[in-house]
């Protein structure tokens, strides 16, 4: 880990850092296209937004969940900022993440990630099971569903 910053762990991001969030969702190749809205949409429909903080209180990592607290947790959007990436700040991040009260006691907690990224997080204990799953997309769509 770097040694000359000090980096700490929010569990409670706040909408303020929306802005922070954004400039992180343009450096990944997955959300380049989100803009401000969506940003404070994705954050306020998470059950908890996590937030990686230099000694500045600049924001230079995210990580979200979506939790039940029982059953199943997934986290999305694990970023670092790409001028401090492999300086074990990701793995910070995710130790946080898995000890916050949305996932400590879930039976599963889960994310999907691109092949490379594997190696990374199975050294925090998740498990390849792409042969027992598959993951499907629904692509956004209008539907003219009548609820009776």
């Amino acid at each position: 880990m770097e040694t000359n910053h000090i980096y700490r762990v929010i569990s409670e991001l706040s909408e303020d850092y929306a802005s922070q969030v954004l400039s992180l969702y343009k450096q990944a190749w997955w959300a380049k296209t989100r803009d401000i809205q969506d940003t404070l949409a994705i954050m306020k429909g998470s059950t908890c937004c996590f937030g990686l903080l230099d000694n500045t209180d600049k924001l230079v990592g995210f990580a979200r969940v979506l939790s039940d607290y029982s059953a199943k947790a997934i986290i999305y959007d694990v970023i670092i900022d790409d001028t401090i990436r492999s300086k074990g700040l990701g793995i910070l991040l995710l130790e946080a993440v898995l000890a916050s009260s949305s996932c400590i006691d879930v039976a599963h907690v889960e994310l999907y990630c691109k092949e490379e990224m594997i190696p990374f997080y199975v050294k925090l204990g998740f498990e390849n099971i792409t042969d027992e799953v598959r993951f499907l997309r629904l692509k956004k769509r209008r539907f003219g569903i009548i609820i009776l």
